[in-house]
């Protein structure tokens, strides 16, 4: 072996934990794109699925026509904590939300929604514990990173059972 592929093998094996360790989890979606023409009830149901056990449903009001709704899934992807806060504890559902398909329906139970993209947390069996408009966690031009890991945070099921 000569030294260049020895001093190569010895760059790729002390490389390895920094690339392993860059790796962040992706968020679990029920439901991943605000699609109008998708039944809520099924989806829920999804969600409550694959909630089981000790994670809580992050259920996502808005529409393809709302910037801060488009921005969402790149912003929970671009922090590796918010990422892996998510996927650690949270499976997220996306409901249409606009002007064509309200789904004011499947929405009737819920709070009032004056903006979108808007927040329901809800517990693993699909009880609403939770609701909040996201322009608290709205910067200039993208989401505050601490505010966003607040609010996720607070709402973690705590180990062993629901909070």
């Amino acid at each position: 072996m000569n030294f260049s592929k020895l001093l190569l093998a010895v760059l790729l094996l002390a490389a390895a934990p920094v690339i392993a360790a860059d790796k962040t989890a992706e968020p679990v979606y029920a439901v991943a794109e605000y699609d109008p023409r998708r039944d809520p009830e099924v989806d829920l149901k999804l969600a409550v699925k694959l909630a089981a056990g000790n994670r809580r449903i992050l259920l996502i009001a808005g529409s393809n026509s709302c910037g801060w709704c488009r921005s969402l899934s790149k912003e929970f992807k671009a922090n590796p904590e918010v990422s892996r806060t998510l996927s650690e504890s949270y499976v997220i559902m996306k409901i249409n939300y606009d002007e064509k398909n309200g789904n004011l329906f499947f929405l009737q139970d819920y709070p009032d929604i004056r903006e979108t993209p808007h927040f329901f947390v809800l517990d693993a069996t699909g009880k609403l514990l939770h609701s909040r408009h996201s322009k608290s966690l709205e910067g200039a031009f993208s989401y505050r990173t601490k505010a966003m890991l607040q609010f996720l945070k607070e709402w973690v099921p705590k180990k062993g059972g629901a909070k």
